[in-house]
């Protein structure tokens, strides 16, 4: 009977702790993917306004370190791709293990269909533009349509507010992170250079290491960050693109708190026993001292239970969406559009991008989510009709942060592909957002009608 009553007034509060991370994950999707927009618009007029020149120059400006006779200097638009998209790398792992750990793929059934939608989304925008550059110098772009952006995704689809399902919301934000998953995948595999047998060889010993001290839960985040930095030294010389030390380094943070929530209760409930004993109104040092050590007891304890794979990724997501993210479009989506480019938007290789991510991704994330649900290794969710998911899809399409990304890996030393290639990158983001959101605000009308 008690429970009877108690039910009733907990469950709001116990609704809004589940879904209020969620609400401020998209919240924080939704500003972030705005700025990206802004920042990708002040990049397109600077690089194309009377101060291109300078524009270029900023990112190619030399910036390193010297040591011991050593040298290191890159240019700033490498210090950008290279290392600060490494914390970016590495908040895409973060985001990927926690899904797989507690979140939407978490049960497998749960998961089928955001995986077999990513899985879609990749392989069949990747056959259009393999198809159409078959056998041409721009073969090796087939990567470049496979994947969706987090950020722009979300943000586009949080602009029409809370008309949208959070479902929906939620299966797109799974297919984004299988998506970024399987991207890395594919540039692991396949966009590195000759490797270094040495080097890697280190690389799998930092590995091997940081599993060891995974497992042995050893929870120093100053020790974990010194040898995913080590790791990257060492992929970067093997010829492996270094950005990947940022998923491996995040597959290996402890995902639990150096004690358990029941340690932490039992000491919590101790200590503020014990401090509530003690006099509040005494200004005796003795009483003074006790009480702050009590205080002190409750907040190491406080930061012992909290995980780091938690800590990292919600001290990381701000400075990622609202710095890295921005600044790595600023340096990158500046492309000149001119006659030249105009040309270039009906070759092969901007062909295959566009429709890679404008019909290739949607039509496969549909149709491999339809052959899943037909399959019945998934189920579709009760709230979100076919018409729904297929809106949804379309925005899939939206592949800038990743899709910019390698194209670099693409094409390193011709800016010529290099350019078309982000060129094309933008109109099919741009077109698969435009006609998403049309067609999602649609279906949304109709379904209230």
């Amino acid at each position: 009977m008690r429970s009877q009553i108690l039910i009733p007034e907990r469950e709001p509060k116990l609704r809004k702790s589940i879904f209020d991370p969620i609400r401020e994950f998209f919240q924080l999707e939704l500003a972030s993917g705005l700025l990206l927009i802004i920042i990708t618009a002040i990049a397109l007029l600077w690089a194309n306004s009377s101060y291109a020149t300078q524009y270029h120059q900023l990112w190619n400006a030399p910036l390193g370190l010297s040591f011991q006779g050593q040298d290191f200097t890159h240019t700033l638009l490498f210090w950008i791709n290279e290392v600060l998209m490494s914390l970016f790398f590495l908040l895409v792992g973060l985001e990927i293990k926690r899904e797989v750990s507690n979140g939407e793929l978490a049960d497998i059934r749960q998961a089928m269909l955001p995986l077999m939608g990513a899985l879609g989304g990749m392989v069949l925008p990747a056959f259009i533009y393999a198809a159409l550059n078959y056998d041409q110098p721009t073969s090796s772009g087939w990567g470049i349509p496979m994947a969706t952006d987090i950020a722009f995704s979300l943000g586009i689809l949080s602009l029409l507010g809370n008309r949208v399902p959070l479902s929906l919301k939620i299966f797109l934000a799974a297919l984004a992170i299988a998506d970024d998953l399987g991207a890395v995948l594919v540039i692991a595999l396949f966009y590195s250079t000759q490797v270094q047998i040495i080097f890697l060889a280190s690389a799998l010993l930092i590995t091997i290491i940081l599993f060891l001290l995974k497992q042995r839960h050893i929870h120093s985040l100053p020790l974990y960050f010194l040898m995913g930095a080590l790791l990257w030294i060492s992929l970067y010389n093997a010829g492996v693109h270094p950005t990947l030390s940022g998923v491996i380094l995040a597959l290996m943070i402890p995902s639990d708190g150096r004690i358990s929530l029941r340690q932490y209760l039992d000491i919590s409930r101790e200590s503020i026993t014990e401090l509530k004993s003690t006099d509040t109104e005494s200004d005796s040092q003795e009483t003074i001292e006790k009480q702050q050590n009590m205080i002190q007891i409750i907040r190491l304890n406080t930061l012992e239970v909290l995980n780091p794979l938690h800590r990292i990724e919600s001290g990381l997501h701000p400075y990622i969406s609202y710095l890295v993210i921005p600044l790595f479009a600023l340096a990158n989506a500046g492309v000149l559009i001119n006659e030249q480019a105009i040309s270039q938007i009906f070759s092969k290789e901007s062909l295959g991008i566009m429709l890679g991510l404008f019909i290739g991704k949607p039509l496969g994330i549909t149709l491999f989510c339809w052959m899943a649900v037909r399959t019945k290794i998934a189920s579709l969710p009760s709230d979100i009709n076919w018409s729904q998911l297929i809106a949804i899809a379309i925005l899939g399409g939206i592949g800038f942060t990743m899709s910019v990304f390698i194209s670099g890996l693409s094409f390193p030393s011709n800016p010529e592909f290099l350019s078309a290639a982000k060129l094309a990158v933008l109109i099919g983001s741009t077109l698969s957002a435009l006609i998403g959101v049309l067609v999602i605000r649609w279906k949304l009308k109709v379904s209230k009608e």
